[in-house]
């Protein structure tokens, strides 16, 4: 019987240890940062330079058709402004990208980039 009492417990706790640690979600992915998305987690300073014009973009053959081209933008880096290049990445079944654009601050002669994000479609 004591032997019954202490396999019991143990078994129990045997069976439930699978489940520790899981999270239950609705199967939908999390909205990505910035960061995760495609654009750096770094935030990038304003600057009162307007950034030059969008360079033209032949995005090479998606990797699969589940993939989003992220078009390339201009960076403020050093004093400068440089081209970051577009790139491929994965579609979120559910999601649409909004795409990232420099906005002139409404309270300052400064522009400064708004990231791109994942939202509902």
């Amino acid at each position: 019987m004591s032997s019954l009492k202490l396999t019991l417990p143990l078994f129990a706790f045997l069976l439930a240890l699978p489940s520790i640690g899981c999270v239950v979600h609705d199967g939908a992915p999390a909205p990505q940062s910035a960061a995760d998305a495609t654009e750096d987690a770094e935030p990038e300073a304003a600057t009162e330079s307007a950034p030059p014009a969008d360079q033209a973009e032949t995005p090479p053959p998606a990797p699969t058709p589940a993939h989003v081209w992220i078009a390339g933008r201009w960076r403020w880096a050093g004093g400068a402004w440089r081209w970051a290049p577009g790139h491929w990445v994965g579609q979120r079944a559910g999601w649409a990208w909004v795409p990232g654009h420099w906005a002139k601050h409404h309270n300052r002669r400064a522009y400064q980039w708004i990231p791109g994000h994942w939202t509902r479609s």
